[in-house]
């Protein structure tokens, strides 16, 4: 077992406002990873009930590939998908998973 992702999502979420500027960055880039497993969970999911009879189901494993997967978009629609696109998608969009991700998100440091 792992950490229960809804636990934590809401632990970050719900300790936001409060939170120190270094918890927000790490806060920001602990929910980007949680979306990512998320979309995948998702996909996993329909694509498990669209194909029952297959032995074996292939999820994308990039995000940017979820984003446009078929049948995420037919499951989250268009609108829902281009918000996504732009959060985490790929470098065309404004990805905040990668500005926080590598470091272009300036944060205050840590106390020594």
């Amino acid at each position: 077992h792992g950490v229960d992702v809804w636990d934590a999502f809401a632990e970050v979420v719900f300790r936001a406002p409060t939170a120190k500027p270094v918890d927000v960055g790490v806060s920001l880039s602990l929910l980007t990873a949680f979306l990512e497993r998320t979309l995948g969970d998702v996909c996993f999911s329909l694509l498990t009930n669209e194909n029952a009879a297959m032995k074996k189901v292939l999820v994308p494993r990039m995000t940017k590939h979820l984003l446009v997967h078929p049948i995420m978009v037919d499951a989250l629609g268009d609108a829902m998908m281009r918000v996504l696109q732009v959060v985490v998608g790929p470098p065309t969009g404004l990805n905040l998973r990668n500005i926080l991700w590598h470091g272009y998100l300036p944060m205050p440091r840590a106390p020594v």
